[in-house]
């Protein structure tokens, strides 16, 4: 059991609330192990946890993972975390969908635009209130055995709306309608 985050180690990545939510009781001890490389902003994982009062043995940054070890890592997580506070797409939760990984995301309009109703959406709105929130999501996920699985299912159908087969046949069709 462990939660996974995605993502280069820069503050629009949401990565400090996130580590801040394992600190609260709805989490239990769940351990978080974060994938991604340095980036800018100085984002220490484990000064953040120290911090907040979270065991240095919950939070692990495991740098870069080739995309065969991401499979089997994201394959494997009890849910995927994507607390981003800015993002253009949102890659990373499709491909944890795809692989039916249940999937917690931020409100972030370019994720949850590519989440659908196929994920737990944590508001953004309120930064102080955004741990709790988090933490109440994974606390959510964590006590329903039933939800993961739905939202695993649900996440398999979400991701093949964005296959490239899909989005080759769209432009095709919008080609020949012109």
């Amino acid at each position: 059991r462990y939660l996974l985050a995605v993502g280069t180690l820069e503050p629009r990545k949401g990565l400090e609330p996130l580590i801040r939510a394992l600190a609260l009781p709805q989490t239990g001890d769940i351990p978080l192990l974060i994938v991604g490389p340095e980036g800018w902003g100085d984002v220490n994982v484990a000064s953040i946890a120290a911090d907040a009062g979270v065991a240095a043995d919950r939070v692990r940054a495991v740098g870069y993972l080739s995309d065969a070890d991401l499979a089997v890592a994201l394959s494997r997580a009890t849910a995927f975390v994507f607390p981003s506070l800015a993002e253009g797409f949102g890659l990373p939760v499709l491909e944890a969908m795809s692989l039916g990984t249940p999937v917690i995301h931020s409100d972030d309009a370019a994720v949850a635009e590519v989440a659908g109703e196929a994920g737990v959406t944590v508001e953004r709105n309120d930064p102080a209130g955004y741990p709790e929130r988090i933490a109440d999501a994974i606390g959510q996920l964590l006590g329903d055995d039933t939800l993961r699985e739905r939202l695993g299912l649900l996440g398999v159908d979400r991701s093949h709306a964005f296959s490239w087969t899909t989005s080759a046949e769209k432009v095709w069709q919008l080609h020949a309608d012109l």
